[in-house]
């Protein structure tokens, strides 16, 4: 949906049988929790290392 409340690019997919007219409704965005990072299992070697000098990013 655009800012104003339009449909972008909508297509038609036919009548829904499981749910009356009233029931469907436009869905909003709800907050989500954080989620906890996940361990990886990838050793990293030289975490100090850079890789991109113009960002200072490293191997770590």
């Amino acid at each position: 949906m655009t800012d104003e409340g339009t449909l972008r690019h909508p297509s038609y997919l036919g009548m829904r049988e499981d749910k009356k007219p009233e029931a469907v409704v436009i869905e909003t965005e709800a907050p989500v929790e954080t989620v906890a990072m996940a361990r990886s299992s990838v050793t990293i070697s030289s975490r100090e290392r850079v890789i991109f000098p113009e960002g200072k990013l490293t191997e770590g």
